[in-house]
């Protein structure tokens, strides 16, 4: 996971997106013990209550489970990966990571996505 403090996105949403990219593409397994809120904390040099907020919303969506005392867990089994657009959205964090990677700028980015939905 990593949180970049530049981008506009607020860190525990970067968490949660994060998350649930790795959740959603099988990374992470139903069942599977997440780590925990202050782990990843530490991890990514973020408050716990960020991390906190971050897992509290992927609960509340149905993606993971806590258990008091017991840890976090992947949900088993998963909601649909399609629900209120979650499909969509790991795919657009996918290209966007890509073409990152690939060394493309936001702004070339956000041009060849307004080209291809114009296609």
């Amino acid at each position: 996971m990593k949180i970049d403090r530049r981008e506009k996105i607020p860190p525990y949403e970067q968490v949660r997106r994060a998350l649930l990219d790795e959740i959603v593409s099988g990374e992470r397994l139903p069942g599977e013990r997440l780590p925990s809120i202050r782990q990843v904390a530490a991890d990514n040099s973020l408050a716990p209550g960020t991390v906190a907020r971050a897992y509290k919303e992927l609960e509340a969506d149905g993606f993971i489970v806590a258990r008091r005392g017991g840890g976090t867990f992947v949900s088993d089994p998963l909601p649909a990966a399609h629900t209120d657009g979650y499909e969509l959205d790991r795919a657009a964090l996918i290209l966007v990571g890509r073409a990152r990677h690939a060394g493309y700028s936001d702004t070339e980015i956000e041009s060849a996505l307004a080209v291809a939905l114009r296609r």
